[in-house]
């Protein structure tokens, strides 16, 4: 049985489950998730596509069919003859077109994937089918759910989600955008809702945790839960005013076979990469791969 990966942006049916968010600030919008070329991977935008992707939304083979021809002819005509216009282009507008080529083709593999798992049955719902007007805490509560449920029919192992940060402020009657409030400098009164913000998220995340908690790993002959087999990271890439020193995360799950839990670790080494922390997880998780992104070696002193 292999560990399940979340970061906290599908093909057994999904290799990688990428959320995102349409409005920019959350599960998506600015892509969480890049291929190797640097290019943004499209993501699944709202609790109602995750549950359409993982369930099918009660449609039938014909209209699934049909839904998707629908968006394979939509980005037909998204198709550029990059050979003729290249020749025209300037060496910038070429790469900027390389890299909304290679968008596109993203999205045409995806598609393509998708067809041919139309002759496979989804698997029974376990949740209803999501209002399409959801948002803040409601919408990512119902996402955390659809990322268990992901699991425990095995449509995927690796899950990436950008939570919606505007989203949970609106639902929170905070005015003030995301980054506004990560640009609180002395002002006092940004400070104190910067705090809450984050006081909510941590809320939210230790709900998601007890929600692995509580469920069980079908896969595991032990009877174990998912949070026994999982590895799930939290954090993003920055801190406060663009800084990208210092930044906080957290590492939660059974499923981390070298770390000591319980505990506040500190790289040892001034300027240690982020991404040689993300190498070691999935070292961690069993990949053979020796880089990750950026990463100038590993964080294995961060696991002792």
């Amino acid at each position: 049985m292999k560990n399940k990966l979340t970061f906290t942006s599908l093909f057994f049916l999904f290799t990688t489950a990428l959320l995102a968010d349409g409005n920019g600030h959350g599960h998506g919008g600015k892509a969480m998730s890049y291929g190797e070329d640097g290019s943004p991977l499209p993501g699944l935008r709202s609790p109602l596509d995750v549950y359409h992707s993982l369930f099918g939304g009660g449609l039938s083979k014909q209209e699934q069919l049909q839904r998707l021809r629908r968006e394979q002819s939509i980005f037909d005509l998204l198709k550029i003859d990059s050979t003729a216009t290249k020749r025209t282009l300037s060496k910038d507008d070429r790469e900027k077109l390389e890299e909304y080529s290679t968008g596109v083709r993203e999205i045409e593999k995806s598609l393509s994937r998708q067809t041919e798992w139309a002759n496979v049955p989804y698997p029974k719902a376990t949740i209803p089918t999501p209002k399409s007007t959801l948002e803040g805490e409601s919408e990512i509560m119902l996402m955390f759910k659809m990322i268990t449920s992901a699991y425990q029919i095995d449509s995927t192992r690796i899950i990436t989600y950008r939570m919606p940060d505007a989203g949970l402020l609106n639902s929170m009657n905070i005015s003030h955008s995301p980054h506004t409030l990560s640009h609180y400098g002395v002002n006092s009164a940004l400070h104190e809702l910067n705090l809450k913000r984050s006081t909510k998220w941590l809320q939210l995340y230790s709900q998601f945790i007890d929600m692995m908690r509580s469920a069980k790993d079908p896969l595991d002959p032990n009877g174990g839960t998912l949070f026994d087999n999982s590895l799930v990271y939290w954090g993003g890439g920055l801190r406060t005013a663009h800084r990208n020193k210092n930044v906080p995360c957290f590492l939660t799950g059974g499923g981390f076979n070298m770390l000591k839990h319980g505990q506040h670790h500190i790289a040892p080494e001034d300027d240690t990469a982020l991404a040689n922390l993300w190498t070691t997880i999935l070292q961690d998780a069993g990949a053979q791969i020796t880089k990750f992104a950026d990463s100038t070696g590993t964080a294995q002193t961060l696991y002792t």
